[in-house]
């Protein structure tokens, strides 16, 4: 089965009531008490040669838990939106969204002239995840949808989440996975942009490993 098919699939699967009026009534009982709307600050170091690190504000909302310690069906985690099914029997499952802004910025380097440089996209990803021992897995599968490439992004994560009376911790462990698509749109030379000190490039598929930390 694609992981198209799976993400409708899992959309089909979640608690959404089956009328207008159900549909009212449970965004009404809804408590809406654990989220949090405000205006966040990112900086990103860019990985492209002499180019300053980015930095932004935008509106954010977030929530005041960690998703690991509630069945809320309203996902919001790491720059990522979504819904969610938590089941009795520690899996959950669901779909989410998120932004990507990675490329050259506005003060592009003479290095990088001639280059396409890359513009934001929009990734959705179906995901299943167990907590069912004290060691939670999740994997995520994040396809581009808005046009800019065909690429795809795999995550596996392993974390052990902590909850204690003055907040939570919790740490992990990802690996990532990056397929040849995406590679060669944000980090490829094509023919067309071929200088004498910059030769075609095809960096082909990869793999990472990042560690995690979120405190609370």
């Amino acid at each position: 089965m694609s992981c198209r098919a799976i993400f409708c699939a899992t959309l089909l699967s979640l608690p959404l009531p089956a009328s207008a009026g159900k549909l009212l009534d449970y965004l009404r009982d809804y408590d809406l008490n654990n989220y949090s709307l405000g205006v966040a600050m990112t900086a990103q170091q860019r990985p492209y040669l002499d180019t300053k690190n980015s930095n932004f504000a935008y509106p954010y909302l977030t929530s005041f838990t960690h998703p690991a310690f509630t069945d809320d069906w309203l996902l919001l985690t790491d720059g990522e939106l979504g819904v969610r099914k938590v089941t009795k029997s520690g899996f959950t499952f669901g779909g989410l969204g998120r932004i990507k802004t990675l490329g050259f910025g506005s003060d592009q380097s003479d290095e990088l002239a001639g280059m396409d440089p890359p513009q934001w996209t929009i990734e959705v990803a179906p995901f299943v995840s167990y907590r069912g021992w004290p060691v939670h897995v999740s994997l995520k599968a994040f396809w581009e949808i808005s046009g800019r490439h065909s690429g795809w992004t795999n995550e596996l994560r392993a974390s052990l989440p902590g909850e204690y009376s003055w907040g939570y911790i919790v740490p992990g462990v990802e690996l990532r996975y990056y397929d040849n698509a995406y590679m060669d749109y944000y980090y490829g030379v094509t023919a067309r942009e071929v200088e004498s000190a910059r030769p075609e490039y095809d960096p082909g598929s990869t793999m990472s490993v990042a560690a995690l930390l979120r405190v609370g």
